[in-house]
């Protein structure tokens, strides 16, 4: 067609034409890459002759050509799979390397990144687990990145209380030990969570290619996250410091004295720590013994730390006795639930937007876990 007539003609092809990528195939022989490798204008027409079909074939090829054919398409994200020594140097070459384990020995296996019995585990190992491990680093990173700018965001706003002096109203050992606190159940996550099922992402394929193109780390999704840790931030420090700003009940005398910078700090940070652990809860698809036990162990541990550094008279005079002085208080509980449940409520709203404008993954979700009725997996097949 008129297409083709251009890109054999020209070299160059439309926008139009690669993107509707009809039946068309390259076969190219190892003699003939090396002829048209020889020329920097040839080279470029080869990637866009390329581009513009669906399969590309190069038989007849020696290693270091394996290896200069995947160097040739570099710009975007290349896997290589090898069985033998002659596909090393390609396996090397590419982003991601696949050794399958035969007769011809193990160094394809000992090269790659990966290693497999079989062909046809392939698409199990992209389709499944390249997907799950791609959602579990985003939602880690993205965690990661919300509770740690939670915190800071909580500092810089007493700070505008403090006019600007520069005083934390967290125990630097508090602040230090924060990612420790909340770090084994974002672990977790990363370790053990599955938003879909394996076969359901083995029915519907085109799950794996929706997360291309860092979908899951998008600019979007970033401002999103974000606009929720500014949220939390805002809750868990403006509140307790108004309610503190204007007297609203907060005890000034006896033994549950919270008026000191390191208890009234303590309470907030105890806030802060709450509102987030209920958010890793909340993003938390998978749930077995391990997660429950580490999530639960997060409060203990940090409940443990307080207490101890509390008692630490000699060591750390500077918070000695302020655990004792904050649990006693129920002003100190019923802030502290409170305002990170405020958190949760505002979270859980924000989560209706999934449920109101809900995307394919969200209905495949729902479908997945048994809580859409009279509907199977296999209807969104349509939505490809």
């Amino acid at each position: 067609d008129s297409h083709d007539e251009d890109l054999a003609e020209n070299g160059s092809v439309s926008t139009r034409s690669i993107s509707s990528k009809k039946d068309r195939a390259l076969i190219i022989r190892g003699e003939a890459f090396k002829h048209v490798t020889s020329s920097q204008h040839n080279t470029e027409l080869l990637v866009t002759i390329s581009k513009a079909c669906k399969t590309v074939i190069a038989c007849r090829v020696i290693p270091s050509q394996k290896a200069e054919f995947v160097k040739l398409f570099g710009h975007s994200k290349t896997l290589a799979i090898g069985d033998g020594a002659n596909d090393v140097s390609m396996i090397r070459q590419a982003n991601v390397g696949v050794g399958i384990k035969g007769k011809e020995g193990r160094e394809a296996v000992n090269s790659a990144d990966f290693a497999i019995g079989q062909f046809r585990f392939l698409s199990r190992l992209l389709l499944v687990h390249g997907r799950w491990n791609y959602t579990r680093m985003s939602k880690v990173i993205l965690l990661s990145f919300y509770k740690n700018f939670a915190l800071v965001l909580s500092l810089f706003f007493f700070n505008v209380f403090a006019l600007m002096s520069g005083v934390s109203m967290y125990d630097s050992f508090m602040t230090a030990g924060f990612n420790f606190f909340t770090g084994m159940p974002l672990l977790l996550i990363g370790v053990f969570d599955q938003d879909l099922s394996d076969s359901t992402m083995m029915k519907l394929p085109w799950f794996y290619r929706k997360r291309r193109g860092n979908a899951s780390l998008s600019t979007k999704t970033t401002i999103l996250w974000v606009l929720r840790s500014l949220n939390t931030a805002i809750v868990v420090t403006i509140l307790p410091l108004v309610s503190y700003a204007f007297d609203l009940g907060v005890p000034a005398t006896g033994e549950s004295n919270l008026t000191g910078l390191q208890a009234y700090g303590t309470l907030i940070f105890t806030s802060l720590l709450f509102a987030v652990m209920y958010v890793i809860a909340i993003e938390t698809h998978t749930w077995n013994v391990v997660n429950m036990f580490f999530f639960i162990g997060s409060f203990v541990f940090y409940f443990c730390v307080t207490v101890l550094l509390s008692n630490l008279a000699t060591f750390y005079p500077v918070f000695f006795g302020v655990a004792e002085n904050c649990f006693k208080s129920m002003y100190f509980w019923m802030q502290s639930i409170e305002v990170s449940l405020i958190v949760l409520v505002l979270e859980m709203c924000f989560r209706v937007i999934h449920v109101v404008d809900p995307t394919i993954v969200d209905i495949a979700i729902e479908l997945d876990r048994g809580y859409i009725q009279h509907c199977s997996i296999d209807r969104l097949r349509q939505f490809k």
